[in-house]
């Protein structure tokens, strides 16, 4: 659970719909759930303690906090295996007939994409 505290009048209802009823500047927690893909904005309370959320990061800005799952990092075509490879082009629709090599099917891959 996460906790926050000093929340403002304004949001005191978006707390009560989720978290036992909570008084103007008081404490509260929040089940971790809340904050995957939200924006809170730091304005309306103060963080406590985070949330715990295995697989995903904290993506808060200088005026909300939220947590999202990180975006995968791309891989260069160069450091791909050919299972990473053949599975790119899959799902790029890219035809692979007579490639059969990693660089062949690089070569594949970069044809067409221009």
């Amino acid at each position: 659970m996460a906790k926050v505290k000093n929340i403002t009048k304004d949001v005191r209802s978006l707390f009560s719909a989720q978290a036992p009823p909570v008084d103007e500047g008081g404490e509260a927690e929040l089940r971790d759930e809340l904050f995957v893909d939200r924006a809170w904005p730091k304005s309306t309370w103060e963080l406590v303690e985070p949330p715990e959320l295995d697989g995903y990061e904290d993506c808060s800005t200088d005026e909300a906090i939220r947590w999202a799952v990180p975006e995968p990092e791309e891989k260069a075509l160069d450091d791909m295996t050919v299972d990473e490879l053949k599975e790119y082009a899959e799902a790029a629709g890219v035809d692979l007939t007579g490639a059969t090599k990693k660089a062949e099917i690089r070569a594949a891959i970069e044809n067409a994409e221009g």
